[in-house]
């Protein structure tokens, strides 16, 4: 726990410790909720922003061919098939540098600051890499 004190102090701040990796789902379960809404929130926006009009989709899967992203677009997530949470995340970070690049394009990527915030962007990769959503 030394160790974890000192780079909580040297990075400045605070780190969510666990005496053992057996309980990291029961640690996301018990804190993680708020962080996992406010995570799906901000790529839902961002979902809905590039896919709910057809110009921006066929501009986004262009800027993916031009890239040669080997995705030619992103999914919706619906409520009601939670378990499709996993997949909308992963296919988020799996894109997530050209949906920087597309709202940096279209001059909306003040609206979405997360996108840049290594904090937020850390929670989105935890959320991604757990378990429970693959």
């Amino acid at each position: 726990m030394v160790f974890i004190s000192l780079f909580q102090t040297d990075v400045g701040y605070s780190i969510l410790e666990f005496h053992c990796i057996i309980h990291q789902q029961a640690l996301c379960a018990k804190s993680g909720l708020t962080s996992l809404d406010n995570v799906m929130a901000v790529v839902t926006k961002t979902l809905n922003l590039i896919s709910s009009q057809a110009l921006n989709k066929r501009k986004f899967g262009a800027l993916l061919d031009e890239v040669n992203s080997v995705y030619n677009g992103l999914l919706m997530y619906n409520n009601v098939r939670w378990l499709s949470r996993g997949n909308v995340f992963q296919r988020f970070v799996d894109c997530l540098e050209e949906i920087r690049l597309f709202l940096q394009n279209k001059g909306k990527i003040e609206q979405y600051p997360q996108l840049l915030d290594v904090m937020w962007l850390s929670k989105l990769m935890f959320f991604t890499d757990m378990p429970m959503f693959q």
